[in-house]
């Protein structure tokens, strides 16, 4: 089993100065750490889920620290 997350299709509330909501967006984690944070489509292809990563679909859902 992978130590990566991808977490899909949720809002994300950053914790960026601007408060920025990124919608419908996706979060990476690997191990404790957050490796990425974005727009969908970018972040999938830089970030790819691979063999053994646990994908959740939060879509209709907020996604927050």
């Amino acid at each position: 089993m992978s130590d990566r997350i991808i977490i899909t299709g949720g809002d994300v509330v950053t914790m960026d100065d601007a408060d920025s909501i990124v919608f419908g967006g996706t979060v990476v984690l690997e191990g404790d750490r957050v490796a990425a944070v974005g727009e969908a489509d970018a972040t999938a292809q830089s970030h790819p889920a691979g063999p053994g990563d646990e994908v959740i679909d939060a879509t209709g859902k907020a996604v927050m620290p």
